[in-house]
């Protein structure tokens, strides 16, 4: 469905177009809201331990940066989640097929960003970390949103 693959975009594009993971990304959440808050940071998490295993003595930076960003993040979306938390759409459940189509997203980003050079990347991805700002992911996010609603309306039978 175009509506599903458009808020696997939004979630990705929040994260500088190159956060994957091979990994399960079936979190803890129930409702698509908290889903979508979340799959941003759980896809950057394995991104991390990607780069701390190909650029080791970049770890602790590593580890220390995404830490600061998820608080930048978390910080970001909150007021928007707020506005969105009357929504039907993202009140409800998460589908299996929501899951599967960012899990399959990610072992396809992932299989990208493991063609570059860790040694090149990995430090550029610290540097995107730690010079994004939480208004620049507020923007962002609500930009992506606003493509992702833009969508769901053409999409909609009349």
């Amino acid at each position: 469905m175009k509506v599903n693959v458009f808020i696997a975009a939004f979630n990705t594009l929040v994260l500088f177009s190159s956060s994957t993971s091979a990994q399960d990304l079936t979190p803890s959440v129930e409702t698509m809201g908290e889903f979508t808050a979340n799959v941003s940071v759980q896809m950057t998490q394995p991104l991390v331990e990607y780069c701390a295993e190909q650029v080791p003595e970049k770890k602790a930076e590593l580890e220390s940066e995404f830490s600061i960003f998820k608080g930048k993040y978390a910080e970001a979306i909150k007021p928007i989640m707020e506005k969105l938390s009357s929504s039907p759409e993202f009140s409800s459940p998460v589908t299996e097929e929501t899951r599967a189509q960012f899990k399959q997203m990610n072992i396809l980003m992932l299989s990208e960003i493991k063609k570059l050079d860790p040694q090149t990347y990995c430090p550029g991805f610290i540097i995107k970390m730690r010079s994004t700002t939480v208004d620049a992911l507020r923007t962002s996010i609500e930009s992506s949103l606003a493509r992702y609603q833009s969508v769901k309306k053409e999409s909609k039978p009349n």
